[in-house]
C-alpha cells in the first residue's frame, strides 16, 4: 500500500509491479520461509567467546565431545560456542526448550532469555517456556562454554502435540545474506556490501552485541561562543579557518559531523537510536543555532541512547537548550497577585510528546476504553503541578561568573536551580501522586521525573515510538506489548533499559520474519536516511556538505524540526486509509521530484566537487567499479544492487524493468550501464520503503 501511494506521487510506472492493496493482505515482497539448513556456529578457543577458530554452519545443536575439542585448533576444557540464527515454529502453542549441557548454557528464543544456567556443572537438564505461532520464524541464540570435564550439549523443544525431540534440521536457519540487509536497512543507515558479508557471518544476536559494544562516534567538544558574535568573528571568503559565524552560529558543522558519522561511524546503531529519540524528545536549531549547544545536545543523545529511558529524561530536564526551547529556563514561581505563573510549556511537552501521550493505553499500546470513551491521561491540574516543579531553574553559570536569579544564557552543562524562586507549595502529579510543601527544587523534579517514569503509558508510548522510526510505521498490537514487557522489566526488575528494548525490538519475530511481511509492513524512508543509503550502498564518500544541503529541499532540514512536532507528526495517516505513515507528511509532488533529483545528482556525477570553504573537503562521490565489471551481464548487475540496495525483496517484474533499460546502453559504456541500474533501482518505490 505504501508503494502504491509513492508510485502515485511519483508517477513511476516503468519499474512498479503489483502491490497487494489493503491492510492484511499478503504484499508481492513478502518472502516464503526458507528451507532449514541449521544454525550459524561461531567456535572460540576460550570461555569467554574470545579468539574465533572455526565458523561453520552445524545442522542442529546435539554434541558429545567428551574428553575431546570440536576442532584440532581448539583446546580441550576452555572453549565456547555461539550458535544463531532462526527457529521456525511447528504449533502454535507455548514451547518447552530444553538443554542438555556440562558446562554451562543459555538460550534467548524472540529476544527472551528462555535457559540461563551460565556456570560449570555436571550434565544437568534445564527448560524453559515460551509461547510460538505455527510456521513463524523467530530469532534464536545458544551460548554454551565447557570448563572441566566432559563438554556436552543438546537443544530440545515440545510442546502439547509434539514429545520432545531434538530440534530438527528442518526447523533451524541461519542468518541469511536477505536477513542480514534487512536488519541492516533497520538498524544501520544503510548496508554495504562488507557489512553484509560481516552480519551473515556472524549472525543478528552477534552483530547486535557488537553494536552495543562499539565506541561512540559522536560529536566533538566545539568551542563555546556567546548568543551575540564578537567584532572579530568574520567570514573570509575561500578560508575554512577563517568562518566563524557559519561554523559557529549555525549548525553547519553538527550537521558535517552527523552525516560523516553515518557513512564512517562503527556505532551504526547507537546513531540510528539516537536520531530516533531526538524525533521523539525535539529540540530545533531553528530556535538556538550556536554549534557548541547543539552540539552537546547531540552528544547527550548519542550516549544515552543504550541507556537508561529516566536518565535520559533528567538529562533532558535539565538541559539548557531544552529549557530555552520549552521555556523552562528561569521559569519563575507564581506571585500572590497571579500576574507571573509558571510556564506550562515544558510540563505540557514532556507529558503529551516525550513520555506517555494524552490517553491510557494498554500495554499493546491500544487506547484503554471505558464506557465507550478514552480515558485521559492527565488534565490542567496535573500540568499546573509539573509546571510548578519545573520553577527556579537558570542558565548554568558562565566560568568565573556569579550566579544569579536569571542567569545570561550559557549551553554548557545542566541548568542550575536558584535559591527562592522555586514554588514551595504542593504540587499534583500523575495518577494522583502529590509532591510536599518544600523548597526543595531539585528533590521535586526527581520526584516528579520518577512519577512519569513509573507511569504504565511509558512502556507502551516509547516502545510504538522506537519501533515506528526503526522497523515499521503500523506495528501490530502484539509486537507492541512484547517491546513494552521489556521495557518495563528487562530481565532484571530494571524498566526503562534502551539497549534491552532496542534489542527486542530488532529479534522481534515481525522483524526478523520476512514471511510475515504484509502490504501493511514497513515505513517509508526518511529523506536522511534514504541519501545515507544511496550513498552507502553505492560505494560512495561525503563530506556531508552535499546531502546537508539536500536536507532541507526535501523537507526534513537536519536537526532544524519546523516544531516541537518534530518534521513529520507521529500519528499522520495515509490519506483514505486507518494505516499511518508518519514520514508521508513531508512527501509531495515537489519533495518526490526533489528524491529523484538528488539521485540523478548523485549518481550522473562524478564528483560532487568539495567546498573549499570546508577543512578537508572532500566532495561527494559514488564508486561503481563493482557495477561496472558485471556491465556484460545485466541480470547480475541488478542481482548485486538486489542484494545491497533492496535486501533480495526486488520482484522479477522490476528486475526485467531495469535489465530492459540497462540493455539500451551501450555495451562498451560500462559505467552507462551501472548509473542506468543504480538511478532507477534508488528512485524506485520499492527501494524507498523501507521493508
Amino acid at each position: 500500500m505504501m508503494e502504491r501511494l509513492l508510485k502515485t506521487i511519483l508517477g513511476i510506472v516503468v519499474v512498479a509491479q503489483p502491490i497487494a492493496f489493503g491492510p492484511g493482505v499478503p504484499s508481492a515482497l513478502a518472502q516464503s520461509p526458507p528451507a532449514g539448513t541449521g544454525l550459524q556456529a561461531q567456535y572460540f578457543d576460550t570461555k569467554n567467546f574470545n579468539d574465533l577458530r572455526v565458523t561453520r554452519v552445524d545442522p542442529s545443536v546435539d554434541f558429545d565431545f567428551g574428553a575431546g575439542t570440536p576442532d584440532p585448533s581448539i583446546q580441550g576444557d576452555t572453549f565456547s560456542i555461539r550458535w544463531t540464527g532462526a527457529i521456525r515454529a511447528t504449533a502454535t502453542a507455548t514451547h518447552t526448550f530444553y538443554t542438555l549441557s556440562d558446562d554451562g548454557v543459555r538460550l534467548w528464543v524472540n529476544g527472551v532469555l528462555v535457559i540461563d544456567n551460565y556456570t560449570i556443572h555436571t550434565a544437568t537438564e534445564n527448560t524453559g517456556t515460551i509461547a510460538l505461532e505455527s510456521g513463524k520464524v523467530y530469532a534464536i541464540k545458544i551460548e554454551y562454554f565447557d570448563q572441566t570435564g566432559p563438554a556436552v550439549v543438546r537443544l530440545s523443544w515440545s510442546h502439547p502435540s509434539m514429545t520432545k525431540t531434538v530440534v530438527p534440521q528442518s526447523a533451524l536457519l541461519p542468518a541469511t545474506r536477505a536477513e542480514a540487509g534487512r536488519l541492516l536497512a533497520q538498524a544501520s543507515w544503510g548496508a554495504t556490501e562488507t557489512l553484509l558479508d560481516h552480519v551473515q557471518q556472524v549472525g543478528v544476536y552477534a552483530w547486535l552485541d557488537e553494536q552495543f559494544a562499539a565506541p561512540i562516534s559522536g560529536y566533538p567538544v566545539y568551542p563555546y561562543f556567546p548568543s551575540s558574535a564578537p567584532p572579530d568573528c568574520v567570514t573570509v571568503s575561500g578560508d575554512p579557518n577563517q568562518q566563524c559565524p557559519r561554523d559557529n552560529y549555525s549548525l553547519f558543522q553538527v550537521q558535517l559531523r552527523f552525516f560523516q558519522n553515518a557513512m564512517s561511524g562503527q556505532d551504526q546503531l547507537r546513531q540510528r537510536v539516537a536520531f530516533a529519540l531526538g524525533q521523539i524528545i525535539v529540540v530545533s536549531g531553528n530556535e538556538v543555532s550556536l554549534a557548541y549547544a547543539n552540539g552537546d545536545w547531540h552528544q547527550m543523545l548519542t550516549v544515552n541512547a543504550f541507556g537508561n529511558y529516566r536518565t535520559l529524561l533528567g538529562e533532558v530536564t535539565l538541559n539548557p537548550l531544552m529549557g530555552r526551547y520549552l521555556d523552562m529556563v528561569n521559569n519563575d514561581k507564581g506571585n500572590a497577585s497571579g500576574t507571573i505563573r509558571p510556564n506550562e510549556n515544558y510540563a505540557r511537552e514532556l507529558l503529551q510528546l516525550f513520555s506517555i501521550g494524552t490517553e491510557q493505553l494498554n500495554l499493546d499500546g491500544t487506547k484503554v476504553i471505558v464506557d465507550g470513551a478514552t480515558v485521559p491521561t492527565y488534565g490542567q491540574d496535573e500540568v499546573k503541578g509539573f509546571a510548578k516543579v519545573f520553577t527556579g531553574w537558570t542558565y548554568p553559570t558562565l566560568p568565573g561568573a556569579t550566579p544569579i536569579r536569571h542567569n545570561p544564557s550559557y549551553y554548557r552543562g545542566p541548568m542550575e536551580a536558584f535559591p527562592g524562586n522555586h514554588e514551595t507549595g504542593t504540587k499534583l502529579l500523575l495518577n494522583g501522586a502529590v509532591l510536599p510543601a518544600r523548597d526543595d527544587a531539585v528533590a521535586d523534579l526527581n520526584a516528579a521525573l520518577d512519577n512519569v517514569h513509573g507511569h504504565q503509558n511509558v512502556a507502551p508510548f516509547i516502545s510504538r515510538r522506537l519501533i515506528q522510526n526503526l522497523v515499521t510505521s503500523n506495528p501490530t498490537p502484539g509486537y507492541v506489548a512484547r517491546v513494552a514487557t521489556v521495557f518495563n522489566d528487562n530481565g532484571a526488575g530494571v524498566k526503562g533499559d534502551l539497549a534491552a528494548v532496542v534489542r527486542a525490538i530488532l529479534v522481534d519475530a515481525e522483524a526478523r520474519d520476512a514471511s510475515q511481511l504484509t502490504s501493511t509492513s514497513g515505513k517509508l524512508k526518511e529523506p536522511v536516511l534514504l541519501m545515507l543509503n544511496v550513498v552507502r550502498a553505492l560505494n560512495g564518500q561525503t563530506d556531508g556538505v552535499y546531502p546537508r544541503s539536500q536536507s532541507a529541499s526535501l523537507l526534513q532540514n537536519l536537526f532544524h524540526p519546523p516544531s516541537v512536532f518534530n518534521y513529520y507528526p507521529p500519528d499522520f495517516q495515509l490519506a483514505g486509509t486507518p494505516l499511518y505513515g508518519p514520514e508521508f507528511a513531508i512527501m509531495n509532488s515537489s519533495t518526490a521530484i526533489n528524491r529523484s533529483n538528488f539521485v540523478n545528482t548523485v549518481v550522473y556525477t562524478t564528483l560532487i566537487a568539495p567546498d573549499s570553504s570546508v577543512l578537508g573537503a572532500t566532495g561527494t562521490s559514488l564508486n561503481f567499479a563493482n557495477l561496472q565489471a558485471l556491465a556484460g551481464d545485466p541480470p547480475a548487475m541488478v542481482e548485486k544492487l538486489n542484494d545491497v540496495m533492496m535486501s533480495g525483496q526486488m520482484s522479477q517484474a522490476m528486475k526485467d524493468a531495469i535489465v530492459t533499460a540497462v540493455n539500451a546502453q551501450s555495451p562498451t559504456d560500462t559505467l552507462a550501464r551501472a548509473r542506468c541500474a543504480a538511478y532507477l533501482v534508488a528512485t524506485s518505490p520499492q527501494f524507498q520503503v523501507q521493508r
